[in-house]
């Protein structure tokens, strides 16, 4: 039996990962208080690095898409073991 540990998202703290959290699930965010979209905002932090970090996180590569679109014949469950290492900028 894996035993599942569990992660609290005050413990992240890496730049890196909340730039692309963010940006990836909240795209059409407002900041009221600012007058800026999460889009804008995530445009002003991205840079070459943050997006080499978020590929070699994810394990995206160009081309991945047309290899295979994310879903499976049969679907099943996912866990994935979240490593602190991970979070490093």
């Amino acid at each position: 039996m894996n035993s599942v540990k569990k992660i609290c998202i005050e413990d992240i703290d890496c730049l890196n990962f909340w730039i692309n959290y963010f940006g990836c699930c909240y795209p059409s965010g407002y900041d009221e208080s600012n007058d800026i979209s999460v889009s804008e905002l995530m445009e002003e932090l991205h840079t070459e690095e943050v997006g080499d970090w978020w590929e070699q996180f994810t394990g995206y590569y160009e081309g991945v898409l047309d290899e295979s679109d994310g879903y499976l014949d049969n679907p099943t469950t996912l866990e994935e073991e979240l490593l602190p290492e991970n979070f490093k900028n």
